[in-house]
């Protein structure tokens, strides 16, 4: 498993989709992002809210390291961290220095980035795109947080009601 998973200049990108790196509103005071700057993701199974967490990281001005600034969308986690454990490699650029609101229920701030893959499997990497795309940010500008819990308390409803 690559715990960094950065892309080689020299390979032309199997997919290409738009995203908002979460959690700005928490990192802002260390992190201030510029149109342009490059990221990179990072597996965090280890993370007690979602254990296929993928991290995003760009490069501290201060101390020239680099630091996590924010997450890949809980929507889409999992196929991102299943495409790093399986040798796709990801590169994120920032388009939008100015934060938006993220479309999740509980709010927070976001920055807009284009991410770039490269994956030799093109047959996984066509997956990944069919899945990406239905939550890029491009393609999903509303919040469907309290349509699935709606949905999902129908479904709860209707489970206690059958016994």
């Amino acid at each position: 498993m690559s715990p960094d998973s950065t892309i080689h200049l020299d390979r032309e990108p199997s997919l290409i989709f738009k995203m908002g790196v979460r959690g700005y509103h928490y990192y802002q005071a260390a992190w201030k992002p510029f149109t342009g700057q490059q990221l990179t993701f990072l597996q965090e199974g280890e993370n007690t809210d979602d254990c296929y967490a993928v991290a995003v990281k760009a490069r501290c001005e201060e101390t020239l390291a680099h630091q996590i600034v924010g997450h890949v969308p809980l929507e889409i986690s999992r196929y991102i961290f299943f495409a790093i454990h399986h040798g796709c490699s990801f590169r994120a650029t920032v388009d939008q220095s100015t934060p938006k609101t993220s479309p999740i229920t509980r709010g927070g701030l976001e920055i807009l980035c284009t991410v770039e893959v490269v994956w030799d499997n093109s047959a996984l990497a066509s997956v990944l795109k069919g899945l990406v795309n239905q939550y890029s940010v491009d393609n999903n500008e509303k919040d469907d947080s309290s349509e699935i819990l709606e949905e999902l308390g129908g479904l709860l409803n209707n489970a206690h009601g059958r016994r």
